[in-house]
């Protein structure tokens, strides 16, 4: 139809309407010529539940399409209820809602009428009538059971079954509230009428805020036209949400606070990252200077890092534009060191390496303290509430003797100024590779905001703090030889850092460490890049004088190596992930 119409109900009380048969069963006024079908109303219903019934009519002029439900009696009909509908001139059709009441009374003597009528005056044109329809009760439509959990875990998919008896076709609907009864997630399936069990997904988001006084709502409807009709639900209150640890893209959260997700690197897809800049200089000028002559000479771009005085010569490693990282289309991040086997320098052979910032140099900036540069990118501080910065690193890979793998926090403007507040260093995880014993399955974490002179060190002022793990104590918390990821992460407020390994607490720094005169934890630094490193110097993690750590690019077992480069150790990184406490 081109138009609709307020469907008019008229709702009849159960009683008897003393209607003569004979003159219900007349025929219509052949006259008109107009004409009404009903297309196989249903003969078995159910109080309490609606049915569509489909009328094709015929009619010169606008009319009224007419439903009535009647119990047959002995000497009577007696009426039921009934649905009127106007309807336009034409040949077309038309699905009336009609509702069998409750009061409906289980028999099999009942009687649809279809009846046709004239619009100006309600002179009836046409009928016809259907028998015998039998009634049957509604049956007791309920939730009778559901497996729903009293605790959920952040970034994982629940199949909630929900166990029902229900009289009509039916909804099962399942809803995660939190403590506002705001929804968290929602599904619903179509059921059919018997008693039988559905099952729905929800899925708790990776940011869900942590809680313990969530909500289940299951939900059973009748599905009536343009409308649910609720039947039951069962409420759980005092559901609890937790942090998740343990497999692929799930993690442990910190207690005490509800986090909500800031910033994420999931690292998928193939080629370079979006959202990571290799170390090709201090400022924009060097860095567009280096792509444009590495480009004009067809090479890398490269930067000298770990050096003496300021000359690629004697530079330990080298940061390089691409060709050490990448992502590898599983969704991860791959970093790589090699030697480069025919290139001589004053340390030996070139060592090319994936050095990753979350922040590059943009701009001389006049207002920027220290070295007057503004670096952009994903930069992090506390100074909008507390954090928590975290990565998902495999490192069976690392074998390269005197590399390691880090992540870390580091401000370029300002590093190294003995003052703790604006941020230097903070190393989250350090994992060291050495030929000595001591050296397998170590791994370190620090804080450095200042060098000190020999005077401080002898009158006990330092500007760190740090701390490494070894031996059965390492392995207990992360075994990073082992082919498997482990979780490493820092939380950090204004006056507090905590680091953790796959969940333990490993380290809170001192915010007053003895002989410091400052307070030591960084505040609100205004450009601390998050660093993805893998680095090489010779015997940088021994006493030189007690210890030789070895030199991975020659010695111990390579994982690669051609006439070209002798790869000596990779990481893989699943994600980095930042969090703001709520």
């Amino acid at each position: 139809m081109n138009r609709s119409y307020l469907c008019k109900r008229s709702q009849g009380f159960f009683g008897l309407w003393s209607i003569a048969i004979a003159l219900a069963a007349m025929p219509p006024d052949q006259s008109h010529a107009q004409t009404i079908v009903a297309t196989n109303p249903p003969t078995q219903i159910t109080t309490e539940t609606f049915y569509e019934i489909d009328v094709a009519y015929s009619i010169a002029d606008d009319a009224i399409v007419q439903v009535q439900l009647f119990q047959m009696l002995e000497n009577s009909w007696a009426f039921i209820d009934q649905v009127w509908e106007p309807v336009l001139d034409g040949s077309t059709s038309i699905a009336i809602p009609f509702y069998v009441p409750e009061e409906a009374a289980p028999e099999d003597n009942y009687l649809w009428q279809v009846i046709l009528y004239n619009g100006s005056d309600w002179e009836k044109l046409d009928e016809e009538i259907f028998y015998p329809i039998t009634v049957s009760a509604n049956a007791p439509d309920v939730i009778t059971g559901s497996n729903a959990p009293p605790e959920v875990q952040t970034n994982e998919s629940y199949d909630v079954t929900v166990e029902y008896e229900i009289s009509v076709d039916g909804i099962v609907q399942v809803q995660l509230l939190d403590s506002s009864w705001n929804v968290i997630d929602q599904d619903w399936t179509s059921v059919d009428s018997g008693s039988e069990s559905a099952t729905v997904t929800i899925d708790v988001p990776i940011d869900q805020p942590l809680a313990d006084d969530s909500i289940w709502q299951i939900m059973l409807y009748r599905q009536d036209p343009n409308t649910w009709t609720k039947l039951d639900e069962i409420i759980a209150e005092g559901i609890a949400i937790v942090g998740n640890m343990g497999g692929p893209n799930l993690e442990w959260l910190p207690p005490g606070n509800s986090w909500a997700l800031e910033w994420q690197d999931e690292f998928e897809g193939t080629g370079l990252p979006e959202n990571w800049y290799p170390h090709l200089g201090t400022n924009p000028e060097e860095v567009s200077n280096e792509i444009a002559a590495a480009a004009a000479e067809n090479r890398i771009p490269e930067y000298p890092l770990r050096y003496g005085p300021y000359d690629g010569n004697n530079a330990w490693m080298f940061s390089t534009g691409y060709g050490n990282h990448w992502l590898d289309g599983s969704g991860n991040l791959q970093l790589q060191i090699r030697a480069d086997l025919n290139v001589d320098l004053a340390h030996g052979k070139k060592v090319e390496s994936a050095y990753l910032m979350s922040g590059q140099p943009v701009a001389w900036d006049d207002s920027v303290p220290g070295t007057g540069v503004r670096w952009e990118g994903t930069l992090v501080s506390p100074g909008d509430g507390e954090i928590y910065i975290s990565t998902r690193v495999k490192t069976n890979e690392m074998v390269g003797y005197s590399t390691w793998f880090a992540f870390w926090l580091f401000t370029q403007t300002q590093a190294y100024d003995r003052v703790p507040a604006t941020g230097t260093e903070i190393d989250i995880i350090e994992i060291p590779i050495g030929e000595p014993a001591w050296m397998d399955g170590v791994f370190n974490v620090a804080h450095h905001w200042g060098v000190p002179t020999q005077a401080e060190l002898n009158a006990g002022i330092k500007f760190s703090e740090s701390l490494q793990y070894s031996g059965v104590i390492a392995e207990s918390l992360a075994d990073v030889t082992a082919d498997e990821y482990h979780t490493y992460g820092l939380r950090w407020s204004a006056d507090s850092m905590t680091t953790y390994v796959n969940g333990v607490e490993t380290f809170t720094f001192p915010d007053n460490p003895p002989g410091n005169p400052v307070p030591a934890i960084p505040a609100n630094p205004s450009d601390m890049m998050m660093m993805l490193t893998l680095e090489f110097e010779k015997d940088a993690w021994v006493d030189k004088t007690l210890d030789d750590q070895g030199d991975g690019r020659f010695q111990g077992t390579p994982l690669e190596e051609d006439a070209n480069y002798r790869v000596m150790s990779r990481a893989q990184v699943d994600y980095v992930r930042i969090w703001r406490a709520q």
